[in-house]
């Protein structure tokens, strides 16, 4: 089928992210979310008409995020206790490093501040500032880790179905920018020279 891919590269194109746990959060398929009620036919009238033979992720990205942001508002108002018991247990084992990525996320997005930039000085914040930012970003932290559940779901679906047809994936690991969302959790243990 033509048309843009289920993924997106990173910041600046890069196909590494700014966490080393995370996943990336436009890798959906907005079908999965319209079974699941997560997206409404409407949702989608904005696509644009993607080029065949390239990827403008300036165009990709976008859209993309603004299919998820339309899920994320769509989750907040259904009631379906098997999504909201997957949410839940998702929260729960990812923990470690959820809240902090999610919290580096809507502090970056909201600042629009580049890696390696002035978001350092936020990776050096004493912990009032960092409560202080949870509470200012709550909304855009629960949209964050709603935007790492889909994915999360969608990959391990993926990832059950080529198992199951003896189907291995292979990939590289991304390595560690110098301004992570880890800093934000770990600023005792990341050396910031």
């Amino acid at each position: 089928m033509a048309g843009a891919p289920d993924w997106t590269n990173g910041y600046a194109d890069s196909p590494y992210h700014v966490f080393l746990f995370c996943w990336q959060s436009v890798f959906h398929q907005s079908e999965a979310l319209l079974k699941d009620d997560l997206l409404h036919p409407d949702d989608l009238y904005d696509r644009p008409v993607f080029s065949d033979d390239h990827v403008d992720y300036g165009q990709v990205i976008p859209w993309k995020l603004g299919v998820l942001d339309r899920s994320f508002i769509r989750y907040q108002h259904i009631y379906s206790s098997r999504i909201r018991s997957e949410m839940d247990e998702f929260h729960s084992k990812q923990s470690a490093w959820l809240e902090d990525f999610a919290l580096f996320m809507a502090i970056k997005e909201a600042m629009e501040v580049s890696l390696g930039q002035p978001g350092e000085a936020f990776a050096r914040s004493r912990p009032e500032a960092l409560s202080a930012a949870r509470q200012r970003f709550d909304v855009a932290i629960q949209r964050q880790i709603y935007r790492q559940f889909i994915f999360h779901r969608q990959w391990s679906k993926l990832r059950a179905y080529a198992h199951q047809n003896n189907i291995q994936i292979i990939g590289d690991i991304p390595s560690l920018w110098r301004m992570t969302a880890q800093m934000f959790g770990h600023t005792g243990t990341i050396l910031l020279g």
